[in-house]
């Protein structure tokens, strides 16, 4: 037992279950054993060692500010933090700190719950939700996907009936409407549903909601009125772009469910000081402005039972479908994490507002310059080996080169490219290939091929990027499906003057 351990008064903290440890603003003073245990340091070796070497709060800007906060004037602090182990780990906990004493002799009373098993449960319950979401929005722009379809198929029939009549510039810029559209949709979706350690950084919340809005609206459909409302030049937040989603998604997806028979949908984003919030004393006046997010429908509310237990995981009032809760657990802990607050106002009749307030960063110093129109595709005269199993690709993008100069051999398969390669490898420059085919992959292709002509040079495509993560194809250049000749050709010349 720790010498510091012996006094009396320190007898039923010795003697605690709960991890405790007490330091003055550099060096810990006394610890428990159970926090030993916790971290599976001897007593001994975390007595006296400064605080920064067993602690980091959570890195996040606004944790910690609000725990600089707290201190600066003598408050408790509650917020996450990890603990670091002897074998050089660390284990996650739930952090309180307890100011006592004057400000000559003031010290830190410091609790650390493991947080191990609750942090596993939430893995599992943020990736069921996420399948969820990703049905959900499957769904949603199951309808568009066929609505886009139903132009392109339909403006070709149209052409066919028409024999003799080529389709007019109108007629083909209709299409190509269609076909972004479907692209643009289908890519958000595939982005959200790829799997991906959340990564938190300054981020546009007006820009993430901007680029969802077709998605949102195909995931409420069209018998909702869909407004959106954001308030201009809004400072950034510190955020992961997935779990901003993720809270768009459960919170968009119960409004839609609350109005089954038709009502409207309402996003606004605005800033707002912290002497103008409901609750003015839970915030640190220094921390500046929130950015507030809030998401209004008009439908059938909530009874006093739903709003006591809306932060259950497990808790819905969607009967047996809904048997992941209806997210707001989810949200409540993304929004925990990023500093922020949250707060819900509904009465039955009357609809629901979901009202979140997320701490600002300074904006940015340089204003972006918007983004420049890509420059036409260079032309070229070298030889391109094309491999894709698909027969209609092989087609659109060997011709689209070939209008750019290109000379294109096309392959079925890894078979084939090798094949032709074998006969005409020191004339090809360029190996564009597809990563998932039948038999041999893109990137064990490429290999190959590199491996007997050094010079060869390499382009990846393929319809979704998560198709293969390996170093290989990390580090080449990659073009996704669907593009245009335009894009092809411009990644082409791209490739060969890199």
């Amino acid at each position: 037992m720790s010498s510091a351990a012996e006094h009396p008064s320190h007898l039923a903290a010795w003697h605690a279950t709960e991890p405790l440890l007490v330091s003055d603003s550099e060096r810990v003073k006394f610890a428990n054993q159970a926090f030993a245990d916790l971290v599976g340091v001897p007593l001994d070796d975390i007595v006296g060692r400064g605080v920064d070497q067993i602690i980091t709060i959570l890195d996040e800007p606004m944790v910690l500010e609000r725990l600089r906060s707290a201190l600066r004037q003598h408050q408790p602090f509650r917020g996450e933090a990890s603990c670091h182990t002897a074998a050089g780990g660390t284990v996650p906990v739930d952090l309180s700190v307890i100011p006592v004493g004057d400000a000559a002799t003031e010290l830190f009373v410091v609790s650390a719950l493991d947080l191990r098993r609750q942090k596993r449960m939430e893995h599992q319950l943020w990736q069921s939700q996420r399948l969820d979401a990703v049905t959900q929005l499957a769904d949603g722009i199951a309808h568009e996907m066929n609505e886009a379809i139903q132009v392109i198929s339909g403006y070709l029939g149209l052409a066919a009936l028409e024999s003799g009549r080529q389709l007019g510039r109108g007629d083909l810029a209709a299409i190509e409407r269609a076909s972004k559209r479907a692209s643009t949709l289908l890519s958000e979706l595939l982005e959200f549903a790829r799997r991906r350690p959340a990564t938190r950084g300054p981020i546009d919340l007006n820009t993430i909601i901007r680029q969802w809005e077709d998605l949102i609206q195909a995931l409420i459909g069209t018998h909702l009125r869909f407004i959106v409302d954001l308030a201009r030049d809004v400072p950034p937040i510190h955020g992961d772009k997935g779990e901003l989603q993720q809270i768009l998604i459960n919170l968009v997806t119960n409004a839609r469910d609350a109005m089954p028979e038709g009502g409207t949908l309402t996003i606004t984003t605005h800033t707002v000081a912290p002497d103008r919030l409901i609750t003015s004393e839970v915030l640190d006046d220094r921390l500046g402005t929130y950015l507030v997010l809030t998401v209004t429908d008009t439908g059938v509310g909530m009874t006093p039972e739903t709003k006591a237990n809306l932060f259950q995981p497990f808790f819905t009032t969607k009967g047996k479908e809904g048997t992941r809760g209806l997210g707001l657990a989810t949200v409540q802990e993304i929004v925990r994490e990023s500093g922020g607050l949250l707060w819900v106002r509904s009465r039955p009749g009357q609809g629901t507002a979901v009202e979140i307030h997320f701490p600002t960063l300074p904006q940015p110093t340089e204003t972006p310059l918007p983004a420049a129109a890509p420059a036409p595709p260079g032309r070229g005269h070298e030889t391109v080996l094309l491999v894709d199993d698909d027969p209609g690709v092989r087609v659109v993008a060997s011709r689209g080169l070939e209008q750019y100069g290109y000379r294109v051999l096309t392959a079925a398969s890894a078979a084939q490219a090798t094949t032709l390669a074998a006969e005409r490898g020191n004339e090809i420059g360029l190996l564009v290939t597809d990563i998932m085919m039948p038999g041999q992959r893109g990137p064990g292709l490429a290999q190959e091929l590199v491996a007997d002509w050094p010079h060869l040079r390499v382009l990846f495509i393929s319809g979704y990027p998560g198709d293969d993560e390996s170093d290989l194809v990390r580090r080449a250049p990659y073009l996704g499906k669907p593009f245009t000749p335009d894009e092809l050709a411009r990644a082409v010349r791209s490739v060969f003057d890199g």
